[in-house]
């Protein structure tokens, strides 16, 4: 799985709605295969963060075109990708990109539920952001 995801978070400005719907993939299988902890260990190993000169990548086009390349690499993806592969698909392309990102994973106690996102600064990636976040208390998070 590594040298895929080595392969794919690089250069990330190229190809990258095939990345993306590459990466989806290998997210739902690391998940099904190796399990949460393992698929993050792995993830954030064999995708390093890349220098950016740029400084504020949270407004940025940036952010919108990888936004807007997972989002529509979910939407014709056969798996049925969950919060969790959306997110590591973000964290890996924005991370090859130079922004700063991180995993979040939030739970909620009443009802009982988990949720995770990839958030740039104070920006949430790909999670049709409309306050569904909020509602989670975040736990744990990876960058």
């Amino acid at each position: 799985v590594a040298p895929f995801l080595s392969l794919c978070a690089c250069a990330p400005g190229r190809l990258i709605r095939t990345k993306a719907w590459i990466l989806l993939t290998l997210a739902f299988l690391s998940m099904r295969l190796f399990g949460w902890p393992n698929t993050v260990r792995v993830w954030r190993h064999a995708t390093p963060r890349r220098e950016d000169r740029r400084s504020d990548h949270s407004g940025g086009k940036l952010l919108d075109a990888i936004e807007a390349v997972v989002i529509g690499a979910i939407a014709s993806h056969p798996c049925a990708v969950s919060c969790k592969e959306r997110a590591l698909c973000c964290h890996a392309l924005a991370r090859a990109a130079g922004a700063p990102s991180k995993i979040v994973l939030g739970v909620d106690l009443v009802p009982f539920a988990m949720h995770c996102w990839c958030e740039c600064g104070s920006r949430i990636l790909a999670d049709r952001y409309d306050g569904n976040c909020d509602r989670f208390t975040p736990v744990i998070a990876y960058s």
